[in-house]
């Protein structure tokens, strides 16, 4: 019986190291690591570096393990897999070449090679060896923008149920609006999150909020929800948050502006019955939409960057409930001060906080 050899692809570290520590725990057994495992860095700079790696990996595969026991190669982060001048040279190239070869006829018995690599070329020997005469792990995100979507979080899903934590579709959206694409910084959010809420095994938005640390873009949301609710103090407890953390004056603004233009799209929604509550929902009102005429679909489709009735159960319901705290004439009047803010913030020589400030306290108090 040959020996396995393992290719894994993937521009999230966290996903690809974990997979390849899967592996090669299964791959060491009762092994040793300190004996039985070999690891080779692969980041390199130039071709000389590049061909080193390989030589070096070439011949870790080629070195009996201690006391002639299993042993497991890892040939971890290789950089010069993907297409690129560094890639195409031809030193690489046949360095390259030798290895693919060694994996192609077959490793000894005792022997495993794991291979990790934040990207590869589809169409090279390489990645085609690996996956005729190897095993290929190719966890790269797709091109699609809103298949990757789907599939982070699906990864953060999962991710969460390795923790013991089962989350509604509400909490998992709240928590992918607060935290980034970096599922290092997931999971030890989805930790922290776990001891915050333990014993209790289901978190809601609330406690995502409470416990889960936001970017300063999932802050600006935040902003947004307190103005959504009239909360006026605890909008500008966030906006001090977000101005001490030097997030951009205009690009608060700019934000704010959309999420206005939302809620008058579900104002005027409200208004013509287009909209329609379905009882209680966790405590609040669950709202759907209901037949538009054509010219009004039409619009929504042709117009706007986002069909709202394409949008998740409950964020139709969050923004519905938030537009029904609000006149269309104070809606309006909110985007006539933020637009005034803007204007401020370009051409006057007040401190921004100010401008701010008062531009919130025109808009809810």
């Amino acid at each position: 019986m040959k020996g396995e050899a393992h290719l894994i692809v993937g521009e999230e570290d966290y996903l690809v190291e974990s997979k390849a520590k899967e592996i090669v725990s299964r791959l060491l057994g009762q092994a040793d690591p300190f004996f039985a495992l070999e690891t080779v860095d692969g980041r390199a700079y130039g071709q000389d570096e590049a061909c080193q790696a390989v030589r070096k990996c070439i011949e870790a595969l080629g070195t009996v393990g201690f006391f002639e026991g299993r042993k497991v190669v890892w040939f971890r982060n290789v950089c010069f897999l993907a297409d690129s001048p560094l890639t195409r040279a031809a030193a690489v190239q046949d360095a390259l070449t030798l290895l693919a070869e060694r994996v192609r006829k077959g490793l000894p018995s005792d022997v495993n090679l794991v291979v990790t690599a934040p990207a590869a070329d589809g169409r090279s020997s390489f990645f085609r060896t690996f996956s005729q005469h190897g095993n290929l792990h190719d966890l790269r995100s797709p091109d699609v923008p809103w298949t990757a979507a789907k599939e982070r979080a699906a990864r953060v899903a999962a991710i969460a149920k390795q923790h013991g934590l089962e989350m509604s579709e509400e909490a998992l959206h709240v928590f992918l609006e607060r935290v980034g694409d970096d599922l290092m910084t997931v999971a030890a959010e989805l930790e922290k999150l776990a001891l915050g809420i333990a014993p209790s095994k289901q978190p809601g938005a609330e406690d995502v909020k409470r416990y889960v640390t936001g970017s300063p873009a999932a802050l600006i949301w935040d902003l947004g929800d307190a103005i959504g609710s009239r909360a006026l103090s605890k909008a500008f407890s966030i906006l001090d948050t977000l101005l001490s953390h030097k997030e951009s004056p205009i690009g608060i603004v700019v934000v704010l502006q959309n999420q206005i233009r939302e809620w008058l799209v579900y104002r005027e929604a409200l208004d013509n019955g287009w909209l329609h509550g379905e009882g209680e929902g966790g405590g609040r009102p669950m709202w759907r939409w209901g037949d538009l005429p054509e010219r009004v679909a039409g619009i929504f489709r042709s117009t706007l960057k986002k069909d709202p009735r394409d949008a998740k159960p409950f964020r139709v319901s969050r923004l519905a409930q938030q537009a029904s705290n609000f006149s269309i004439e104070e809606l309006r009047r909110m985007h006539t001060e933020l637009a005034r803010a803007h204007e401020d913030l370009v051409f006057s020589r007040l401190p921004p906080d100010f401008i701010l400030e008062m531009a919130l306290l025109r808009m809810i108090s």
